[in-house]
């Protein structure tokens, strides 16, 4: 079974279930950012959503600029950067 080092509270930990425990780095990477724009296609891209005024202390944050653009670019949805 794989699990993963998590925050618990102030702490990390690592869940143990039955059986013995053994502890091996992941050799997995985790996908770039381009890896996973690049699985971006017209039939799996949404459109926004309107989730409403700001409740709290959330403000706007955009993606870096670059590239958001190169996406939509791609998808001919570019209409002004």
């Amino acid at each position: 079974m794989k699990t993963r080092v998590q925050r618990w509270g102030n702490s990390l930990a690592v869940r143990i279930v039955k059986g013995g425990l053994l502890l091996e780095p992941s050799t997995e990477l985790s996908p770039s950012l381009e890896e996973l724009l690049g699985g971006v296609t017209e039939s799996n891209l949404h459109d926004e959503v309107d989730t409403g005024p700001a409740q709290g202390v959330e403000f706007a944050c955009s993606l870096p600029a670059p590239s958001i653009a190169a996406v939509l670019q791609r998808l001919g949805r570019l209409v002004s950067p």
